[in-house]
């Protein structure tokens, strides 16, 4: 195997030895992205832009998204949500690590919700650019908006979780920290799994096509 990149093995026909190819372009193609670290523009448009990409090629496969984030800008959040509720596709949302703010907003909205027996989830009140150095009525402007943006998060926390509009602006304010086993109480999460190959194989291999892929590669 090549050394740097982590890379795997894939048939090229009518060659005995296998081509390498990397890692996360092959999760990719199984429609398998990741959401890790701050949520900035660019790791928030890899995983939205991909939900959307493979909701046109084919809304009937699932799609599964590992969430570890602390979080990050309200509007950028607020985009990776509406692209996995957007989706014709079920797409499952699987939280290890911590999932803080706005990345707890995205694991919120998967069609199923997954918990690692480790997660951490941490609801915290939603940062914003800042908007120093602008004009009386653009600040305004942006109040509103923000205020706006601020009010949809917490109908969808509600909608998706079943408390309160109140209870989530109050465990918002208090950086409310929550293990998987009091985030799948709190209904944030639907089941806290063990499993991560298991939990994958069920969306997302044909155990015949994989075995009939590599086979070759035993011998």
């Amino acid at each position: 195997m090549p050394i740097g990149t982590p890379k795997i093995p894939f048939p090229i026909p009518e060659e005995k030895e296998p081509g390498w190819g990397e890692i996360s372009h092959e999760l990719f193609l199984r429609r398998i992205f990741f959401l890790f670290g701050n949520m900035t523009a660019e790791p928030a448009n890899k995983v939205a832009s991909s939900i959307i990409y493979f909701n046109q090629e084919d809304p009937t496969l699932d799609q599964l998204v590992f969430i570890n984030s602390r979080g990050g800008n309200l509007a950028i959040g607020l985009g990776v949500y509406q692209a996995i509720r957007g989706s014709k596709a079920n797409v499952t949302t699987i939280g290890l690590g911590i999932a803080a703010g706005m990345g707890c907003l995205a694991l919120v909205g998967g069609n199923t919700r997954i918990g690692l027996p480790g997660l951490f989830v941490k609801m915290r009140e939603p940062s914003h650019s800042p908007m120093f150095h602008k004009q009386a009525i653009d600040l305004m402007n942006e109040l509103d908006l923000m205020m706006t943006m601020y009010n949809i998060i917490l109908t969808a926390f509600s909608e998706k979780t079943g408390q309160p509009i109140e209870i989530i602006k109050e465990d918002m304010k208090n950086n409310t920290l929550m293990t998987a086993t009091e985030a799948y109480a709190y209904g944030i999460i639907d089941q806290i799994g063990c499993d991560v190959r298991e939990i994958m194989r069920s969306h997302y291999f044909d155990e015949e096509i994989e075995k009939r892929e590599f086979d070759n590669f035993d011998e």
